[in-house]
């Protein structure tokens, strides 16, 4: 895969398009600019990694009272998705929000723990937008 990952990069250097087709999503992530993520013979998303990726980080939040916490971020329309995980919240949103995110909370006297940017992986992003089931591999029912 090291010597893959060479000649894919030197050839895109020169101007040339590579396609990659390929089940190893972390490889994939390594190699290439652009992804087009296909599902079931369907085109699902299309895009630079780089800001395909982006639009899904978000935060691992704990704090004095997660329901609570969970309840005032789902006022905030800029926030996309907030799940319980862990003990904590995962929360997707934009990681430039974070201060508002803190400052929200403590207005409903709910206090931030821990407040810590989380960056997907390219196969934790093919997991969550294909549906599939992250320890089977089979799409959730």
């Amino acid at each position: 895969m090291a010597a893959r990952r060479g000649r894919s990069a030197a050839s895109g250097k020169d101007g040339r398009t590579v396609v990659l087709s390929s089940h190893l999503l972390s490889e994939t992530e390594l190699v290439c600019d652009n992804v087009a993520v296909l599902s079931r013979g369907k085109l699902i998303v299309q895009g630079s990694i780089q800001e395909l990726l982006r639009q899904h980080d978000g935060f691992r939040l704990s704090t004095t009272d997660d329901a609570k916490a969970r309840a005032a971020l789902a006022d905030m329309n800029w926030v996309q998705h907030v799940e319980h995980q862990d003990g904590g919240l995962m929360v997707t949103a934009p990681p430039s929000r974070a201060w508002e995110i803190s400052r929200a909370l403590a207005q409903r006297d709910v206090y931030v723990n821990e407040l810590m940017p989380v960056h997907r992986s390219l196969e934790e992003f093919f997991m969550e937008i294909t549906g599939t089931d992250p320890n089977t591999g089979r799409e959730k029912s």
